[in-house]
């Protein structure tokens, strides 16, 4: 595991260019204020770059500056699912790009007219509608599937879950644990991304099938660390880091489990980050 600086704003990445050998690894804060997700990788040997979700619509300025100081050409997007406060930025993003260009994009295969049947105010459906939309004649939309795996420069993208039949059995929060479950792997270092996957027998089935190949250095926490995941779910994983994407109020809100998370951390020596530090930087080796 190699850090590499945290906390330098998203302006000053340029400055410290020469001091990255590779990949640099971004989780950024959202400019709305809320909760959301919004990761970046770039590698500054090839030029490419690495986009996870976007944060909320709120955040599309904000991601939008990032994108364009990064060079303004996206390689690879993978939008984990699609609720608002992950692809909403996104959507005001592809509508109007401005300069910025979007290579492939990468999606989880979400079933529309059942999630509609389900959803409630927060699922926010029209955030879906619209990237189904915008993207009904694109020829740069892939939806990924279990098992699926590819590589973008040297670095492995490893895919443990998506939405599936499997997913759609649970009858249960299909938009979250539907979320694209996948791990990122460069010559040292990994992260294991969840989006808002929560549900404990669907980690349980992707533990069965995976594994210790679901161990990474890195983890981002499911559903912004306020999950029913239980902590010894964690403790399989051997994280030395654990990324929880939302801001101070839901870190110690007591109607959150976020600060339950966190006494996890300390408590094994697991170190965590947060919206109060974003952006935190890491070189990703």
């Amino acid at each position: 595991l190699c850090f590499f600086l945290v906390g330098v704003s998203a302006v000053s990445y340029r400055s410290h260019r020469k001091l990255c050998e590779n990949w640099v690894m971004t989780q950024h804060p959202d400019a709305s204020g809320a909760q959301g997700m919004f990761y970046t990788f770039k590698n500054y040997g090839t030029g490419t770059l690495i986009v996870v979700d976007s944060g909320n619509k709120g955040n599309a300025e904000y991601a939008k500056s990032v994108i364009t100081e990064l060079g303004g050409h996206v390689d690879c997007w993978i939008l984990t699912h699609f609720h608002g406060d992950h692809a909403g930025a996104f959507d005001l993003i592809y509508e109007d790009p401005g300069d910025i260009t979007i290579g492939t994009i990468y999606a989880t295969p979400l079933d529309y007219d059942y999630f509609y049947s389900v959803a409630r105010w927060w699922d926010a459906p029209e955030v879906y509608a619209q990237f189904l939309k915008m993207t009904a004649d694109a020829d740069n939309v892939t939806y990924l599937q279990r098992g699926d795996s590819f590589a973008v420069d040297d670095l492995t993208i490893d895919v443990f879950s998506a939405y599936d039949d499997f997913v759609h059995d649970l009858q249960q929060d299909p938009a979250n644990n539907g979320s694209l479950i996948f791990k990122i792997s460069g010559i040292k270092d990994s992260i294991l991304f969840f989006g808002d996957a929560y549900n404990e027998t669907l980690f349980d089935d992707i533990y069965a099938a995976y594994g210790d190949q679901m161990k990474a250095e890195y983890v981002q926490a499911p559903h912004h660390g306020n999950s029913v995941l239980p902590m010894d779910k964690y403790t399989l994983l051997e994280p030395e880091v654990i990324f929880l994407d939302g801001p101070e109020w839901l870190m110690i809100s007591e109607d959150h489990k976020a600060k339950d998370l966190l006494v996890w951390c300390q408590e094994n020596g697991v170190t965590s980050y947060d919206y109060r530090t974003a952006p935190n930087v890491f070189n990703f080796k």
